[in-house]
């Protein structure tokens, strides 16, 4: 199928920091192709490239047909809302009926939720029909039952799909193709989240593998030299030797055609530890771009604790959001106690959390609680500053095999919001916890990061309480459910 949407040869970069050089790809109708990468890896930049909001230093971008690009901020209305909330048409009317939106909605906007002004956002959008379709981030702020309704939705357009999201069960549900961007190169890969992540996964082994055999040959290659200057001192003192002893028989041309012979030898065999040297080098060159290819992994250590119960809260006398009750029982957190708290928007699972955290009655540094919205950054670093030496190199070592760079810890300039995340995580995996309790700690995060973070959950073993609407990091790590 021919792309109506592509992109040849295209230079983009900030400042001195460059993003994509040569970059060359291309988008086909019917086909929903997702942006992955880390933080910081030029997602939403692609997508304001493939808009048109900004243009390429260098390159070519063709486009075909209409493009209707939503972006993640939707403090205020756009033009578009407005002109879908004011349009009678039979064609607007079943678009907000299919989307599940009021014209009124538009008056009272910033009293929505995150969740229902991003249906109006991409409501809004296919209005025009447009050829082209461009999402960034669309089910933040979405319930689980709201992201399955929205894959459903998008798995009709017909156009070309392009979306950056870090909810791998949506992506799995919804996209054909993964572009996999890291470190300016682009990579794509047929299939949904998990075959792209699969391929990727093989690749690393395969590079390990091969980075135990650069390893094997580097050693065999130091053994061989020292093995063959070992031979090459041998026969240089024997050839020495013998010319110190000549026998009455020899002559004085036997002696200077043996003493030639073992000095083309001996340059021969120096000619051969030179190549088998720099082969050597190239091991270790190899040997190590593979280990600075490889992905770090992280891991939260548990805390002993002889308390067989951590947590108490009496459903009963905790209010939602709504004025009842959370439930008609007490909730007790043991310390093998692995609860996902499940719930669609406004049911009340942030209050609970709140609730558990004031609960605590144990020693402070061994709860780790990660809120749901964005972190203090002040106070982050206030704490960094305030830890021991210790401390604050194991929360810097956590934060960079996150995927957070060691200059943006030092340099404490402005992070984005997923860089912030990964700092805040990092705290809790400085240190063993007793318990962890977790508010939405994907949000914000890369989808590699979130892989990390899942893995590293998995092999916790204290305490969990979470709340996710992330289903397979739910599926993986939670034993018990409580739904609001």
């Amino acid at each position: 199928m021919v792309s109506a949407l592509s992109l040849s040869g295209v230079c983009f970069g900030y400042a001195d920091e460059p993003l994509f050089s040569q970059l060359n790809i291309g988008f086909s109708a019917r086909t929903w192709t997702a942006l992955v990468g880390p933080n910081g890896a030029g997602k939403s930049t692609l997508l304001k490239l493939l808009s048109g909001q900004v243009a390429p230093r260098r390159g070519a971008i063709a486009r075909s047909g209409t493009v209707a690009h939503v972006d993640q901020d939707s403090a205020t209305p756009s033009r578009s809302v407005n002109e879908l909330a004011e349009d009678w048409s039979r064609a607007a009317c079943r678009l907000r009926a299919d989307w599940g939106v009021e014209p009124g909605d538009v008056e009272r906007w910033t009293g929505l939720s995150g969740g229902e002004r991003q249906r109006w956002l991409i409501a809004a959008a296919l209005l025009s029909d447009p050829d082209v379709l461009l999402l960034d981030e669309p089910t933040n702020h979405l319930d689980s039952s709201g992201r399955h309704a929205l894959a459903e939705r998008l798995r009709r357009y017909r156009g070309v799909g392009v979306i950056v999201s870090h909810d791998r069960s949506f992506l799995d549900a919804l996209v054909d193709r993964v572009a996999w961007i890291d470190d300016g190169v682009v990579r794509t890969f047929e299939g949904n989240y998990t075959a792209a992540r699969d391929a990727l996964d093989a690749e690393d082994r395969a590079r390990q593998h091969a980075a135990q055999e650069q390893r094997r040959q580097r050693t065999r290659l130091d053994r061989e030299i020292r093995h063959r200057r070992q031979r090459a001192e041998g026969a240089a003192r024997a050839v020495g030797h013998r010319s110190r002893i000549k026998g009455p028989r020899d002559s004085d041309g036997r002696s200077v055609a043996r003493r030639g012979r073992a000095a083309r030898a001996a340059q021969k065999l120096e000619r051969s530890m030179a190549a088998m040297t720099s082969r050597l080098e190239q091991a270790q060159e190899r040997a190590i771009r593979a280990e600075r290819r490889r992905p770090r992994a992280v891991s939260f250590a548990a805390a002993s604790t002889r308390s067989a119960d951590l947590l108490r809260v009496d459903l009963r006398t905790v209010r939602c959001p709504g004025g009842g009750a959370l439930g008609s029982r007490v909730l007790e957190v043991g310390r093998t106690t692995r609860l996902r708290v499940e719930g669609d928007n406004g049911s009340g699972k942030t209050t609970l959390i709140k609730a558990l955290v004031r609960s605590w009655a144990k020693a402070p540094d061994e709860l780790f609680y990660l809120a749901q919205g964005e972190p203090d950054l002040p106070g982050l670093f206030a704490r960094i500053d305030a830890a021991t030496d210790d401390q604050r190199s194991a929360w810097m070592t956590a934060a960079t095999n996150l995927g957070l760079s060691a200059r943006a810890c030092a340099e404490r300039g402005p992070l984005s919001p997923g860089q912030v995340r990964k700092l805040a995580l990092a705290e809790g995996l400085s240190q063993a916890r007793t318990c962890l309790i977790l508010d939405e700690p994907t949000n914000h995060l890369d989808a590699p990061s979130i892989d990390r973070l899942q893995r590293a959950l998995v092999g916790y073993r204290g305490a969990l309480v979470l709340v996710t609407h992330d289903e397979a990091m739910a599926a993986a790590v939670a034993d018990e459910e409580l739904r609001l």
